[in-house]
Order: structure tokens, then C-alpha cells, then sequence
């Protein structure tokens, strides 16, 4: 069976597969006994997943590793349950996954199976109320004399649904992806938008841009459906320095995007129109965020530099707002234009 592809598992594997973003995550969740032992500059992840295909609508996984102090390389297995309720035999799965990776590793020659730390991220409508221990599935419980037997291990919880409790911090990247996670599926979607999308306003202008591609795709294949005119307000708080009545087509097809991923294919022509009329919507978008920048930095600029300006593709458009913290007078924007200008 070909794997599904799902908004959930699509969003979290590019959210919790950016390092930073998953080093930031371990950092601020992680049980202290677990952080003390690792080094998490050392992260890495892993190319391998062992969920069942026909559980990844409501299941995705990350395999991560990390070297520790005193231990050889401990590994960080990655349970994502996307159900709106939790999973009573999610020790059961989160077992049959760990003897796979074990497998691997010594069909591979390794002398000692590595440690294997199981971590389950939760983001469901209700609160998480089944044991974490393997021993709660079998029957009875309580073997008594008979216990040692038994395989049994407990897996690490992250709850971050509604009625969980849980603050969420981090970066603000972060804690974008988390909140957004969090109410996903539930009927508080709407009202959260600003609340998920102003943590934008504290990150780079091109990174938060093209995040925004990320979020409004998840947004727009959520089973609580948002208001578009409501997303465009949210953004023109959040980068008030562009006109959204004019640039307003980019938010359309990102959501379009996003609702027609993974459908049966049609109208194919229509749906490559759309992502080309979006991508030059966006390049418009990054342009007026370019121009305002450098304006309120360096003071008005004439019209020659704006038209350099805004000839540069969208990556040079990019570059230039991570350069333009540097620049002190129109000399240092100009020596950089000159640098990097497109020559026809």
C-alpha cells in the first residue's frame, strides 16, 4: 500500500524535521534526566520511519539521534498521534516500531542494541488518559512474582491538547507550529488565528514569509474550515507593511494549494496556473517588504534602487532582507546590489 499523505504527517515531519525547531521543542519538553544526558547540538535526524502505511492518517514518526554523556549514541523515536481521542494500545505500536529499528541495527552488525527513548507527541480534542506503561496492557496488570517475565518500559508524554494544561513556549517559530497543533481540530480555530500567526511578527521577515506557506496549507485542509477574509486580516496585522487588498491572491492559492494536495487528479493546468500566479504574488509580497525595510532603515530611496530592487528574484529578495541588518548608509545596500544584481 503507498504511503498516505495527510495534512497532519505533512506538517508535522516539516515542522519537527527542522532541527532548530525540534531542538527547540526537546529543549523546553523534555524531562530534565533525559536533557542532562544529551547533547542536543549533536541532533540529527534519521532517514526512517516505521509507522504502517494505512496508520498514517492518524500516526506519524520521526527518528532522531544524539550523542550522550557516558553512552554511546541514544536515539529519540518520535510518536506523533494525530487522533482526536488517544490511543489505549499506543505502547503496543510504539514496541513493534523499536523491535524494527533493533532489527535493523543488527542486521547492520551493531554488538549492543542502542537506547531507544519513545516520546508521544499528543495534539487530540481531548485530554490524554490512558497509562504509559506496557505492563497497563496486559491482563491482569499486577503479576505479582510473574512481573519479571514481562517486557515492560514507559514511554515520555508530550500533551499539548486543548484541556491538557500544558503552557507552550519556545521560539516563536515554535511556538507557531505547536499552537497551531493544538487547535487544529477543534472549534477554536478561527478565533486562535491572530494569537498562532502574530508569533510571525517576531521572526525574520523571508523566514516567517515562507512559513506562512506552510501553516496557511495546514490551515486550509483542517476539518474545521477558517473564513479567508479572516486569514488576510490576521496577516495584515501581523506584516503590516504590505497591502493585503493588493497582494491578497498569494493567501488564496497557498490555501488553494493546500486543499487540493493529494486529491485525484483534474484540472492540472488550472492548479500549475495557480501555483505560478502564487509564487509571482509572492515575489510582489517580498519586494514591498524589501522596499518599506530598507526605507525605514536607510531613508527614502530613489528610483533606480527601487527598480534593482524589485528585479531581484524572490531567493536574492530573501538575501536581502538577512543582509539588510548590516547595512548602515545607501553606499553598503548599493555595494551589495551591485554584487548580486542580475546581468542580462
Amino acid at each position: 500500500m503507498a504511503e498516505t499523505n495527510t495534512p497532519h504527517d505533512s506538517f508535522s515531519k516539516i515542522f519537527f524535521g527542522d532541527l532548530d525547531v525540534a531542538r527547540d521543542f526537546m529543549t523546553n519538553y523534555l524531562p530534565p534526566e533525559i536533557l542532562t544526558r544529551l547533547d542536543l547540538a549533536t541532533l540529527k535526524l534519521e532517514p526512517e520511519s516505521f509507522v504502517d502505511p494505512e496508520l498514517r492518517k492518524h500516526f506519524s514518526d520521526l527518528l532522531f539521534s544524539a550523542q550522550s554523556t557516558g553512552l554511546a549514541s541514544v536515539f529519540i523515536y518520535l510518536l506523533l498521534e494525530h487522533k482526536s481521542a488517544p490511543e489505549p494500545w499506543v505502547a503496543f505500536q510504539l514496541l513493534r516500531y523499536m523491535v524494527r529499528f533493533w532489527e535493523r541495527q543488527q542486521a547492520q552488525g551493531c554488538a549492543r542494541l542502542p537506547l531507544v527513548i519513545p516520546l508521544v507527541f499528543y495534539h487530540g480534542a481531548e485530554r490524554w488518559n490512558v497509562p504509559r506503561r506496557f505492563s497497563a496492557l496486559l491482563a491482569p496488570p499486577d503479576l505479582g512474582e510473574l512481573q519479571k517475565y514481562t517486557v515492560d518500559f514507559e514511554y515520555d508524554l508530550r500533551d499539548l491538547s486543548l484541556h491538557s494544561g500544558v503552557e507552550i513556549i519556545g521560539s516563536p517559530k515554535v511556538r507557531a507550529g505547536l499552537q497551531l497543533m493544538r487547535y487544529i481540530q477543534t472549534d477554536e480555530l478561527e478565533r486562535r488565528l491572530s494569537e498562532i500567526f502574530q508569533n510571525l511578527s517576531a521572526m525574520n521577515w523571508s523566514e516567517a514569509l515562507e512559513y506562512t506557506r506552510s501553516l496557511l496549507a495546514y490551515i486550509s485542509r483542517a476539518p474545521k474550515k477558517v473564513n479567508k477574509q479572516k486569514v488576510s486580516e490576521v496577516m495584515q496585522n501581523v506584516f503590516p507593511q504590505i497591502e493585503f487588498d493588493k497582494s491578497a491572491l498569494f493567501i488564496q492559492e497557498w490555501m488553494q494549494e493546500g486543499r487540493e494536495e493529494g486529491r485525484v487528479e483534474g484540472r492540472v493546468e488550472g492548479r500549475v496556473e495557480g501555483r505560478e500566479e502564487g509564487m509571482q504574488s509572492m515575489h510582489i509580497v517580498l519586494g514591498s517588504m524589501a522596499l518599506t525595510l530598507l526605507e525605514q532603515q536607510l531613508g527614502t530611496l530613489d528610483e533606480i534602487t527601487k527598480q534593482q530592487i524589485l528585479g531581484l528574484p524572490s531567493e536574492k529578495l530573501e538575501a536581502l532582507g538577512l543582509a539588510s541588518r548590516n547595512f548602515a548608509t545607501h553606499d553598503d545596500l548599493q555595494k551589495w546590489l551591485d554584487d548580486n544584481s542580475i546581468i542580462v
